[in-house]
């Protein structure tokens, strides 16, 4: 590194070089961070599954009114529709001025991504320092589930605000010994439950546990504690008890039973298990350098009793989350969301300010950085190489596994040289500082270059609006959708105002299955009326089952109008 990129990189750590900067830094960042993170929502439809299922509840109240309660008109009923309305109620009045959209709907998660990241700097700055929270705030934004999911009108976003909000309001009432922090901070538990399905409760989980570790370390008592509580049920009662008084079982089973103990004892999602490892290993493909959190876990946890209470703070709150998620059967990589921010601010910590590291810890420090750095990069073609390895393992003789064994542990030794040099003349919390600032630039760039297939991949919105085009000029008034074995698809249901649900509407349904092979469907198609049907095909996995070849059940008289991935439009 250069001695004059050196010097700029040292005034920056110097926070009293640009303290009065700090508004003009921040505003900065999320001025980059939008740059990065439109792109994608402007250019995506609201995709199938969970959004497409809160998006719908949008729709119903714009069509029916039904502000508190829209379970009626939900895909999947109480499946969605069981969650508590904040955000489909902040969906609903941002979409009474533009109308229903999604990239508005889309607009939300975002506002509350730059949040997290504005309460994470603010966070970082009342436990440790401005530029912790500020770098912690880089390696959060550059995760790839937040590229993911603050484009996507999900409830997990602002989840994680508001467990992060509550935090920082807890943090200042036990610095400052002022009510109204303990009042903000119940406020935002409350909000928390109204905005996810019992999501919240790890707020009081978290506090109470602080309160049992850290009680001889700060001025805290457990009346607090319930204050706050009763705050955020204040909050959160009224709907929750409109709902359970005008449900009754059917609502609570949905909100207790499938939320939260089908998900903790069961594998909801009908995946392939997924064992302990699962969110370490999410948290080594978000971070290029996560795995060195367990390091200075392990560190921290021999010198338990000479840590401060801000860092035990950070650990209860990282570690009771990562424990409860890691325990349940079901296991989706949004569950570690509420969790990053404290991971992004401890790693800052250990590896920017913390210098006291050993000649031994950093050569440790830098095999795992590879290592993550490999991990992180190669797992989209993992289990390819895997099936390569494995299948050359089959085929190489005893004497070639041999030399492959001794070459890697040549290169081990070479590597294990190299870093012991780096770890005498290098400045580790100068490499760090710069790797944090380099991964929030490349990741971010990757994602826009390279987005995700998953993100926005499936594309309703032009087939919708041919259909809308159509519908005037000819006789086209009807749809067949043919899927496999259609169970729900949400960004359907929103497409089309709730058409497969039953809701009111100016083009008729019909719906064709291929479950039972293509014969009947192909029949069906024979005998339709000329002129008068817009067939969708469903396509690329949004439901379970077997997706044939059209032309094994499409008659000839059908011809491609638009293909798009998930869908092809078809008229005769």
């Amino acid at each position: 590194m250069t001695p004059g990129i050196e010097n700029i990189i040292t005034v920056i750590r110097n926070e009293n070089n640009f303290s009065r900067y700090h508004n003009i830094v921040i505003f900065l960042l999320i001025l980059i961070i939008c740059l990065f993170k439109i792109p994608s929502i402007l250019s995506s439809d609201i995709q199938p599954w969970d959004e497409g299922m809160y998006a719908v509840r949008v729709l119903s109240i714009h069509i029916y009114g039904d502000f508190f309660d829209q379970s009626v008109h939900s895909v999947a009923g109480f499946d969605s529709g069981s969650h508590p309305p904040l955000i489909i109620w902040l969906g609903y009045f941002a979409t009474l001025i533009s109308g229903v959209n999604g990239i508005v709907l889309k607009l939300i998660p975002l506002i509350f991504t730059l949040l997290c990241v504005l309460y994470l700097i603010k966070t970082g700055k009342e436990l440790n320092s401005f530029i912790i929270g500020f770098l912690a705030s880089l390696i959060f934004s550059s995760c790839f589930l937040i590229s993911i999911y603050s484009g996507r009108f999900q409830l997990d976003i602002p989840v994680t605000f508001f467990i992060l909000a509550s935090f920082y309001y807890f943090i200042l009432f036990i610095k400052r010994n002022d009510n109204r922090y303990l009042i903000y901070c119940g406020t935002a538990f409350g909000l928390c439950l109204m905005t996810k399905a019992l999501a919240g409760l790890f707020i009081p989980i978290i506090l109470f546990a602080s309160y049992y570790f850290l009680r001889k370390k700060i001025r805290i008592h457990i009346s607090d504690l319930i204050k706050l509580t009763v705050i955020g049920l204040i909050i959160a009662l009224p709907w929750h008890l409109y709902m359970t008084i005008k449900h009754g079982n059917e609502f609570t089973n949905f909100l207790f039973g499938f939320h939260l103990l089908s998900r903790a004892f069961e594998n909801h999602e009908g995946i392939k298990s997924r064992g302990i490892y699962y969110f370490p290993n999410i948290l080594l493909n978000n971070i290029p350098f996560g795995i060195l959190l367990f390091i200075s876990f392990a560190k921290d946890a021999k010198n338990f009793i000479f840590l401060n209470w801000e860092k035990i703070f950070l650990w209860i709150w990282f570690l009771s989350g990562f424990i409860i998620i890691s325990i349940f059967k079901t296991k989706l990589e949004t569950y570690l969301l509420p969790f990053l921010a404290p991971a992004c601010i401890l790693l800052v910590i250990y590896l920017v300010k913390e210098q006291n590291k050993s000649a031994e810890e950093k050569i440790i420090i830098l095999f795992l950085t590879l290592f993550n750095i490999i991990w992180f990069a190669v797992q989209s073609v993992r289990n390819e190489i895997k099936i390569y390895l494995f299948n050359l393992n089959q085929v190489l003789s005893f004497y070639e596994i041999t030399i492959a064994i001794i070459s890697f542990a040549v290169l081990v030794i070479i590597l294990f040289y190299v870093f012991r040099a780096l770890s005498r003349k290098t400045d580790f919390s100068l490499a760090f500082f710069v790797l944090i600032f380099i991964s929030f630039v490349c990741l971010n760039i990757f994602y826009i270059i390279k987005v995700p297939g998953f993100e926005n991949s499936y594309v309703l919105s032009e087939i919708k609006n041919d259909i809308d085009q159509n519908f005037f000029k000819s006789c086209r008034k009807k749809i067949l959708y043919i899927s496999t074995d259609f169970k729900y698809n949400p960004q359907f249901t929103f497409y089309f105002e709730g058409i497969d649900l039953g809701w009111k509407n100016k083009l008729n349904y019909e719906l064709a299955e291929l479950k039972n092979g293509t014969d009947s469907v192909n029949k069906l198609l024979e005998e339709l009326p000329k002129g008068e049907y817009n067939v969708i095909i469903e396509r690329d996995n949004i439901n379970p089952g077997i997706y044939y070849d059209t032309r094994t059940f499409l008659p000839e008289r059908y011809k491609l109008v638009r293909k798009n991935c998930g869908y092809e439009l078809y008229e005769d």
